[in-house]
């Protein structure tokens, strides 16, 4: 074949394999008008063309997980994802979430820095909760990373992507050095939801130092809403930290109507029971008022004297108004008649009256 000639057949192999690819190759519409007819066969002595190059993407165009993104484009991305301008940082992060596994390894880079500022640490911690899945392994293997920042990121990033796997390492996390560990790691084994974890809560609700890591603990066995969370979170409502015991009766609390139903046994109710109960009494007027709350949720009939004795206190009154509108018996009904003629002030009648009309409702 004479030189001539080859050109000829190259420049058409060409031509034809662009075509061939045809809108789908540059992300084109499938649906939009056919592509153009290929041109004349090129001169015997002209050279050969090269194949059409895809257009450039348009400014601020966000990639899809279909379309590649260069590594030298990631790289540019991940450095804007702490940029001070928000509406760049934001452009920035979706389309690394677009770019998908792609962005996993530059994004673990900036996080397992520690020459890196904190805030593009976090960043890129935040970003890899946004990729999702495939962010999961990297994310589980950081679990054991010797810098505990990273740790504690991945262990907080772990339960937001919902990696059920990472429960076994989150509970060994869950008596970590760190406290920061500790505490992402109970958040997460709360947001996983597996009752297996109660155990390893319940001890770090009870015996661990820090004060986050056991409000982490308790709010996560509330999540678990098992009958094996009831008896630590009842425990929790005598701990030293009125925080935690606040905690603990809204944890019992969003478990009521569990409770109430009787689904997670009358010896776990019973017990949760006397511990709000006797949190009515509670020095702090915010624990008083979440015993109340939680009370009236388990619509624990056991409960009305107690709460009676509440409709004078400033901060639990009404909490405990709107408890024994919940209660509901004919002597539950009674106290609100009384407190909606009788009532110290209107806010309290008002409420009272409030509660009688939602109980004609049911």
């Amino acid at each position: 074949m004479t030189q001539s000639r080859w050109r000829q057949t190259l420049a058409a192999v060409a031509v034809g394999a662009v075509l061939a690819m045809g809108s789908h190759a540059f992300g084109a519409d499938p649906a939009g008008p056919p592509p153009p007819p290929p041109p004349p066969p090129a001169a015997a002595d002209a050279p050969a063309q090269p194949p059409a190059q895809p257009p450039a993407q348009p400014p601020g165009a966000v990639a899809t997980p279909n379309q590649a993104v260069s590594p030298e484009e990631i790289q540019r991305l991940v450095a804007a994802i702490s940029a001070a301008d928000e509406p760049q940082r934001a452009e920035a992060r979706k389309r690394l979430v677009a770019a998908g596994q792609a962005a996993v390894v530059p994004l673990m880079e900036i996080l397992t820095s520690p020459q890196q500022p904190a805030a593009h640490r976090t960043a890129a911690a935040e970003t890899l909760i946004a990729v999702g899945k495939p962010a999961e392994a990297a994310l589980s293997d950081a679990l054991s990373h010797p810098d505990a920042f990273v740790r504690a990121a991945a262990a907080g990033a772990v339960g937001r992507i919902h990696a059920v796997d990472t429960v076994p390492v989150l509970l060994k996390c869950l008596v970590d050095g760190d406290a920061n560990v500790r505490a992402s790691a109970a958040r997460s084994l709360g947001l996983l939801g597996d009752a297996n974890s109660a155990d390893g809560l319940a001890r770090a609700s009870r015996d661990d130092t820090t004060l986050e890591v056991r409000v982490a603990s308790v709010e996560a066995l509330g999540r678990l809403a098992c009958r094996a969370a009831i008896e630590p979170l009842a425990e929790a409502l005598s701990d030293p930290h009125p925080q935690v015991r606040r905690t603990a009766a809204a944890a019992l609390g969003s478990m009521g109507g569990l409770l109430a139903s009787g689904r997670r046994g009358e010896i776990g109710r019973g017990r949760a029971a006397k511990g709000l109960v006797a949190a009515l009494t509670d020095p702090e007027g915010a624990v008083r008022a979440e015993a109340a709350k939680a009370l009236g949720l388990m619509a624990e009939r056991r409960a009305l004297e107690p709460l009676t004795q509440r409709l004078t206190d400033p901060d639990a009154r009404m909490p405990a108004v709107e408890a024994i509108g919940r209660i509901g018996t004919p002597a539950a009904r009674e106290v609100l008649k009384d407190v909606a003629a009788n009532g110290a002030d209107p806010a309290i009648r008002d409420a009272a009256a409030k509660a009688l009309r939602t109980m004609k409702k049911r």
